[in-house]
């Protein structure tokens, strides 16, 4: 009963905060543990500004350098190592937060006495169910991200990061990837893995590969691109 009314309690408050983020941004609310509709200030509904608002071909130089100096991808890597940090170092995560741990206004844990085995085994039980199911989001995540970034990439637009803001409806990504890979397409399409090739590699040319690619079973090169057309295209840069 006391964990009901904790649990009762953590989202009355969560209620709360929302209710007054919205009255406060919005001009709207209530949130509330109830099944009414909130109530909607009358007033037209801001334009839904486009990918292109307001750019020009000349801003697209500054956009790639800004998109691939982020570094997008140590964001995956930071989420795997927190996954491997709850699998495997789970006692000595607990361990930090029962000391406290604290950064700006937030804080969790501290001052709480040592744990007794039986709050040790539950700690772990909870910890393999966030593993299970964090390691399917992540998965899936990115899974999605490889496949918009791909296809923002195979067509070699002036500006990928655009291509990728512009798919913004789910039913129009997947759309995008059934055409490219789904049943009406051959995997072994000479051209699409020609494609693949100047995505990853910035040339369907297999001599120019960093790093080479694996020999066949008969010892030949593999080769991306079809023995009709094979002309190079190698990417601007």
């Amino acid at each position: 009963m006391r964990a009901r009314n904790r649990r009762v309690h953590i989202l009355d408050t969560a209620c709360r905060a929302a209710n007054a983020f919205l009255l406060n941004h919005h001009g709207w609310g209530n949130v509330a543990m109830s099944t009414e509709q909130p109530r909607r200030r009358h007033s037209a509904r801001p334009r839904r500004l486009s990918a292109d608002d307001r750019l020009a071909p000349e801003n697209y130089a500054s956009l790639n350098d800004q998109f691939y100096a982020s570094r997008p991808y140590e964001y995956f890597i930071t989420r795997m190592g927190n996954l491997l940090l709850v699998a495997a170092r789970n006692e000595e995560l607990d361990d930090l937060f029962d000391a406290g741990v604290s950064f700006g206004e937030l804080s969790m844990g501290g001052g709480s006495s040592a744990r007794t085995p039986e709050e040790r085994d539950e700690s772990a039980a909870s910890a393999r169910r966030f593993v299970t199911a964090e390691s399917e989001v992540l998965a899936h995540h990115a899974g999605e991200t490889l496949l918009r970034s791909y296809l923002a990439h195979e067509s070699q637009p002036p500006c990928p990061w655009l291509e990728i803001s512009r798919t913004r409806v789910p039913r129009e990504f997947k759309s995008l990837v059934e055409a490219r890979f789904g049943d009406a397409g051959d995997p072994a399409d000479p051209e699409h893995l020609a494609g693949i090739a100047r995505v990853f590699h910035g040339t369907d040319d297999p001599s120019t590969f960093k790093p080479k690619p694996p020999r066949k079973s008969d010892g030949r090169q593999a080769s991306p691109r079809s023995k009709v057309g094979s002309g190079t295209s190698q990417r601007s840069s």
